[in-house]
C-alpha cells in the first residue's frame, strides 16, 4: 500500500526546510507555457552566445530530461548577503557566487529529498536532477511551482525572500499535486530597469544578454565592446545592481535569507583585490576557483574584468602603484590577447 500524496507533499516541505532550502514548490511536468517568448527573444539576438538553438523545445519540456517524470518539485536556495565589502582597490563579486558552488550545494540537497521521499515509499526512485546547466526554463518553472514571479528584471522573486536565490529542479516519478502560481508583484514599479548602467533592461521582462554586466563578466570570453567597458567597474563576477534596487529585497527579507541558509557567504569573496587578480597564476586561480561558482570563467576572463575595473579605479582618481605596475605588466605580457588589450585599454584612458 503506497504513502498517501497528502503525506509525501508534507515529507517535501518537512525535508526541504531541514535540507536548508528556503522555499519549495511542485509545477506539473506539462509544456511550459512562454516559449514563444523566448524564441522571440532569441530571434532579436538577445542571447548573445549563450547557447539556447537546437535545445529550445526541450527547455520547455521537463520530460526531455526525465521521460517517466509526473511532477517538478522546484527548490530555491537562498543567497544571504556578505557585510558591505571597502571597494578601494578592490572588485565585487555578485552574490551568488559569495559561498561555495551552487550547482553542486543544491545537486546534494536535492539528491537527499529524494533519499527521504524513497525512503517514505519503501523503493528507489526514478528521478533527474537539474540546477542551471540543464536545458530547462527554471524560472518559468519555479514561477509554475508557486515559489515566486518574474520580475521586470527577469528574476524569480520570492515574495517575503526577495530574489537573491539559485534554483534546483527535482524531477520525479510521482504524480503529486502541483502548486497554485502567484500573481505578478511588480506594478508600476521599474526601479529595477532604471538601476541598470548599459541598458540591458530596456523594457520590462526583456533582458538584452549583450549589455547585461553579469553576462559580460561571465559568460562572454571576448572582448568588451567599449561602449560598455566604463559600466563594468565595480564587477568583477555577476552583477547584482538590478536586484538590489527591488524593494522586494529589503533587510528584513535579507535576515530571512540568512536564517533559511544556515550556510553564510564567504566575508572574503564579497570583494577581491585588483592587483592580485592581474598578477594571478595558473595556479593562484586554480586555488580561489576550486570548488565554487567562480570557475565558471577561465583565468583570462577574471584578468580582463579586472583590468577594467583597475582602469576605472585610476580614472576616479586613485593612484595605487600596485594597479599601475599591474596593469603595465598585464598589457605587456599576458598570453591572452583579450585580457591585454583590456590593461592597455585601461592605460590609455588614464593618460
Amino acid at each position: 500500500m503506497g504513502t498517501p500524496a497528502t503525506t509525501l507533499r508534507e515529507l517535501v516541505a518537512a525535508r526541504a526546510r531541514e535540507l536548508g532550502l528556503a522555499r519549495v514548490g511542485v509545477a506539473s511536468c506539462a509544456e511550459l507555457p512562454h516559449l514563444a517568448v523566448v524564441e522571440r527573444w532569441l530571434a532579436d539576438g538577445c542571447a548573445g552566445e549563450l547557447r539556447f538553438r537546437g535545445e529550445l523545445a526541450r527547455r520547455a519540456q521537463p520530460r526531455s530530461l526525465a521521460p517517466e517524470a509526473q511532477s517538478a518539485i522546484v527548490a530555491a536556495l537562498p543567497c544571504p548577503s556578505a557585510p558591505s565589502p571597502e571597494l578601494a582597490g578592490r572588485g565585487r563579486i555578485a552574490r551568488f557566487a559569495q559561498r561555495g558552488d551552487y550547482h553542486t550545494e543544491l545537486h546534494l540537497r536535492l539528491r537527499r529529498l529524494t533519499a527521504a521521499l524513497g525512503e517514505a515509499l519503501g523503493r528507489p526512485l526514478r528521478f533527474a536532477v537539474a540546477v542551471d546547466s540543464a536545458p530547462l526554463l527554471e524560472r518559468e518553472l519555479a514561477m509554475a511551482a508557486g515559489l515566486g514571479f518574474i520580475g521586470k528584471n527577469t528574476m524569480l522573486v520570492a515574495p517575503g525572500l526577495g530574489s537573491h536565490l539559485v534554483l534546483g529542479t527535482l524531477l520525479v516519478e510521482l504524480p503529486l499535486a502541483p502548486d497554485a502560481p502567484r500573481p505578478a508583484g511588480c506594478g508600476r514599479c521599474r526601479l529595477c530597469l532604471d538601476a541598470c548602467p548599459t541598458g540591458a533592461l530596456g523594457e520590462p521582462f526583456r533582458v538584452d544578454a549583450r549589455r547585461c554586466i553579469s553576462y559580460l563578466t561571465i559568460e562572454h570570453r571576448g572582448a568588451i565592446a567599449e561602449e560598455l567597458r566604463g559600466a563594468i567597474a565595480p564587477w568583477l563576477f555577476g552583477c547584482d545592481l538590478c536586484q538590489e534596487a527591488c524593494p522586494h529585497n529589503h533587510p528584513r527579507a535579507d535576515a530571512r535569507l540568512a536564517r533559511a541558509a544556515g550556510q553564510g557567504p564567504v566575508p572574503a569573496l564579497a570583494a577581491l583585490e585588483l592587483a592580485e587578480l592581474l598578477a594571478l597564476s595558473s595556479t593562484g586561480y586554480r586555488r580561489l576557483v576550486r570548488g565554487r561558482a567562480l570557475r565558471r570563467v577561465d583565468r583570462a576572463q577574471l584578468v580582463r574584468n579586472a583590468a577594467l575595473c583597475a582602469g576605472a579605479e585610476l580614472r576616479r582618481g586613485a593612484r595605487d602603484p600596485r594597479l599601475l605596475v599591474a596593469l603595465e605588466r598585464t598589457a605587456a605580457s599576458f598570453p591572452n590577447p583579450v585580457a591585454a588589450e583590456a590593461a592597455r585599454w585601461a592605460l590609455d584612458k588614464l593618460s
